[in-house]
This record gives C-alpha cells, structure tokens and sequence, in this order.
C-alpha cells in the first residue's frame, strides 16, 4: 500500500485500536473514500489507492489460488482481501493486501459475515510494498525505529507464514518468512526468490507462484 500520511500521538477521545475495532476511526480522522486506515506499532497510518503494479501483482496471486480451486475440488485454502485484521495482543489493526485461510475457517466467517479476522485464523499473510510505506512491511532494518514493524506485528501474533513483495527496484524480490517468535516478534526462517523466479510455497500450501510478469515500481 502507499502510505499517504502517518500520524503520531494525538488527543482523541478513545485508544485508536478501540476506535478502529468499532470502525470509527475513519470518520474521526475525515479519510477519503478509498483510503485504508491501519495501526502499525502503535501509530495510525493512511494509505490511498496503490500504483497499477501493485494490484498486478495482487491479481496474480488471486488468480493462482482460483485456478488451484478450480482444479481441485479438494484444494483447502481460500483468499481474503480488503478485510480488517486485528491483533489484540499487540494492539495494532491492519489490512493485508491478501491472507490465506483453510476452507472451514473461511465459511464461518462468510456465514456470519464477519466485519474482520484475527491472526489465529491466517495461514499465509501477504503484503507487497510500494514506496512510501516499505519499512513498515519489512523487517526493522540497523536504523533503530520508534515502532514495530508490520514484520514484527505478524510474528508477534503467530500468523505462521508472511510472504514479502518487495517492488522497490533495488530489490524485486519475494521473501517468504516462516516460524515466528512470538515473545520477540521475529521470524526465525526465510527464502527468497527474485522476480522472474517461480515462489514455491512449501508446505501446507503446496502452491507455485509465477512472478514473470511483476516489476518493480518506477522511481519518480
């Protein structure tokens, strides 16, 4: 997602998690239509609309997991997208660009329409960076940070798998992390694929993704 504003400490007349778990938060900050509100270490981000090669590869991704439905009428695995996750433990809200999460989870869910999902119930979590707001999707570089990481948020809360899209074009990359260290909010194992390379999630995915087509983003 691209970050459009990052906002610190401000008066408000409840925590910002409350106010964004009860969907409040958007009106009170007067978001554009369109834009996604996020808490990530603690600290409210907006982001507006993604560049066009962000969604790409989002689509290409979807339409991977719809061909493998498709084909298997026993294929376990179902997308969400556009969906609130909220990590109570840590007190931080997101919004993956897509998550991965086994059929009978994601008919409960759709039976009671739930206005939002939880870590215990991702398999896989995705998030592809664009060029305002990548440090908040990796993991902490040598700079110390004033705030976790949405790398550290998903360890923290047990997601068990985070795939990385990296578009910067000093990277173009995938990275997939695995085994998370909840009381440090670390992934202890990784692989990474550059762009062109074909992603094989291990695993109990078992799922190939064809990144011929992904580009970084364009430096302006």
């Amino acid at each position: 997602m691209t970050t459009a504003q990052v906002r610190g400490p401000m008066k408000m007349p409840d925590s910002a998690f409350a106010m964004w778990e009860r969907g409040e938060l958007d009106e009170y900050l007067h978001v554009p239509d369109g834009s996604r509100v996020e808490i990530i270490g603690g600290e409210v981000v907006v982001s507006p609309c993604p560049r066009f090669g962000h969604g790409h590869v989002v689509q290409s991704i979807t339409e991977t997991i719809y061909r493998a439905k498709a084909a298997d009428d026993q294929f376990r695995w179902r997308l969400g997208t556009n969906v609130d996750l909220s990590l109570v433990e840590i007190q931080d809200g997101y919004v993956p660009d897509l998550f991965l999460l086994d059929r009978d989870t994601h008919a409960a869910l759709l039976a009671a329409d739930s206005p939002r999902v939880y870590p215990a119930q991702l398999a896989l979590a995705v998030e592809v960076t664009s060029p305002s707001n990548a440090a908040d999707d990796r993991p902490p570089g040598l700079r110390p940070r004033r705030r976790r990481t949405k790398w550290n948020g998903y360890a923290a809360s047990g997601v068990p798998f985070y795939l990385l899209i990296d578009r910067d074009p000093h990277a173009g990359c995938a990275t997939l992390f695995w085994s998370p260290d909840r009381p440090a909010g670390t992934y202890d194992n990784h692989r990474q694929w550059k762009f062109g390379d074909q992603i094989e999630l291990p695993a109990p995915f078992h799922l190939t993704l064809t990144t011929d087509s992904w580009t970084t983003w364009t430096e302006e």
